[in-house]
């Protein structure tokens, strides 16, 4: 739980409860209903996470706000990623999670004094758990590019030989005059 306020006090009982209800074999995790920040802020967190969604294969959907089984703690202890992020670092182990939608409740002290800077480098963590599904994902998707840009240049060349102007030892068409 963060201590800005945003992670109402009131929703620990619910985390609790969910976490009771599944016999404290999971780790329950609050889910951001909904989002009390500036629409440049929500528009950019939109952003984030459908590029989150098409690098890593998941979508965003929690914070660190959670209750967590003890017995996790040996799994987590010795991820290498868990200085990093917490929340990936859970579901990157693959540990049963339940979700519990809670809304987020409005900062004690004001307004966030984390830069944009700040919010991207966050966000950066958490998808650097998932480097190697990302690096595999773009070594893909740079092959699939270079095949699309072959094949265009190849059409082209044979576009361009079917009209005459790329055939050995003819001269070039010329060029229309009005």
């Amino acid at each position: 739980m963060d201590a800005d306020g945003e992670d109402s006090p009131a929703d620990v009982s619910r985390l609790l409860n969910e976490y009771a209800r599944r016999d404290g074999k999971v780790a329950v995790f609050a889910a951001r209903a909904k989002r009390a920040e500036r629409l440049l802020f929500r528009t950019l967190y939109r952003l984030y996470q459908v590029l989150h969604r098409l690098l890593v294969g998941q979508s965003v959907r929690v914070g660190n706000f959670s209750v967590l089984p003890s017995s996790f703690l040996d799994t987590l202890a010795v991820s290498s990623d868990l200085w990093n992020h917490y929340a990936a670092t859970v579901f990157r182990a693959r540990l049963p999670v339940a979700i519990l939608p809670v809304d987020r409740a409005q900062r004690l002290g004001g307004r966030s004094r984390m830069s944009l800077a700040d919010l991207a480098l966050h966000g950066l963590s958490a998808m650097s758990v998932y480097s190697d599904i990302i690096g595999v994902r773009m070594l893909f998707a740079s092959a699939a590019l270079i095949v699309l840009a072959l094949a265009g240049f190849t059409g082209a060349l044979v576009a361009g030989s079917r009209m005459g102007r790329l055939s050995p030892g003819r001269p070039p068409a010329r060029p229309l005059s009005w």
